[in-house]
């Protein structure tokens, strides 16, 4: 289904789109990052990093649904009611909105040529950044220039909203960072 075939969601949680991406880390690796993205608020609504791209990586809770051709997921999706709109390769309409996600993630956290030092580090980052900064802290041109979390809270009550919320454990100028080649 293309995006433009799509109802448009009028509130939090009536169409919610995940995609993999991967992230490089310092052993050569990688460390690979699920996540559900919720199309009405571009709040990412939950994520999961590991360092194997297995279909537990995807239905840890709240995690992302990829691979789609997964027997488990595709079964997950049936007990849960949720309809599944999967593309096929090299063809990602339904998903578009998530990778544009990734394009704004990547230069974001981790400059040229830098890398995680390990999938632990990448986790933390990854969740301060998207469960943190992303939903909280971050403008979305998409949005009127507002956080997920002011575009939601326009729609719903406080008590009831959807955002996924990181613990503020981790600074925000803390980097698992190693810088690969010259810097200058």
């Amino acid at each position: 289904m293309r995006p433009t075939a799509w109802p448009t969601p009028t509130a939090a949680n009536q169409i919610w789109l995940g995609d993999i991406t991967y992230l490089p880390l310092a052993s050569g690796g990688w460390a690979y990052l699920a996540a559900w993205r919720d199309a009405h608020s571009r709040a990412v609504m939950g994520l999961n990093v590991d360092e194997r791209m297995t279909t537990d990586l995807c239905l840890t809770p709240c995690a992302a649904p990829w691979p789609c051709a997964s027997h488990a997921f595709t079964q997950y999706l049936t007990e849960q009611k949720f309809v599944a709109s999967c593309s096929r390769t090299g063809n990602p309409y339904d998903n578009a909105l998530v990778e544009s996600g990734w394009s704004t993630l990547k230069p974001e956290l981790l400059p040229q040529q830098a890398v995680f030092e390990d999938v632990q580090l990448a986790r933390e980052e990854i969740e301060y950044y998207l469960g943190t900064y992303y939903n909280s802290l971050r403008l979305h041109s998409a949005i009127g220039y507002r956080t997920p979390t002011q575009f939601e809270q326009q729609f719903t009550p406080p008590t009831q909203l959807s955002v996924f919320t990181r613990p503020p454990q981790l600074t925000a100028g803390r980097r698992a960072l190693v810088l690969v080649g010259d810097v200058a």
